[in-house]
């Protein structure tokens, strides 16, 4: 058991030994009370630097993870909207579009258009909306199989899109692809707003 404890604290006399230069009285007194340690309390304080190193790793790493896994969600989001344009006809976002520019079959078409885009893909939403009169207005928006089963909870068309996050004004103003997280009444989502298309 001595053979153990005198190796712990070799190995704190390497680790430490080249630093007196840099931090001077200060690190001697440091390295003074740790020799002055009894050999069980050298024990105790190598564990804790142990657990404490595992801790400080498993967290960064955690970080790390977490970081790559949101990159990946908004790349996948990012994608779904910038696919999304390909779905719909053009002319539905020009500046001249009015309330009575879609009859209700194209409406519907459009939806089911979406619709089938997200019911392949692990994305709940995809939608497209217009800026009027201080307002965002859909223009078109994917609806869940329960959405198109029931008939409820469905966006049409110019529908107001009242609970619209603040930050999404600030997308049509500064035409930059932005990221956001929040609740609406279809649910919690991660959401991309891309300067044309957004998906959810």
């Amino acid at each position: 058991m001595a053979l153990s404890n005198d190796k712990a604290y070799s190995i704190f006399n390497i680790q430490y030994t080249g630093l007196d230069r840099f931090y001077g009285t200060e690190f001697n007194v440091i390295k003074n009370r740790i020799a002055s340690l009894s050999a069980n309390q050298k024990v105790v304080l190598t564990n804790l630097l142990c657990i404490l190193f595992v801790l400080g790793f498993t967290y960064l790493t955690v970080l790390n993870e977490k970081a790559a896994l949101y990159q990946q969600l908004d790349n996948q989001l990012k994608d779904a909207a910038r696919v999304t344009e390909s779905l719909l006809p053009s002319p539905l976002h020009h500046h001249n579009i009015t309330q009575h520019t879609l009859n209700d079959d194209q409406k519907m078409a459009h939806i089911h258009a979406l619709s089938d885009f997200t019911d392949q893909r692990d994305i709940t939403y995809v939608y497209s909306p217009i800026k009027r009169h201080d307002k965002i207005l859909f223009t078109s928006s994917s609806a869940t199989p329960e959405e198109r089963e029931s008939g409820e909870q469905l966006s049409f068309y110019y529908d107001h899109y009242d609970e619209v996050a603040p930050r999404v004004f600030e997308v049509f103003k500064t035409k930059k692809t932005s990221f956001l997280q929040y609740t609406d009444q279809w649910g919690d989502f991660s959401q991309c707003f891309y300067s044309k298309l957004f998906s959810r």
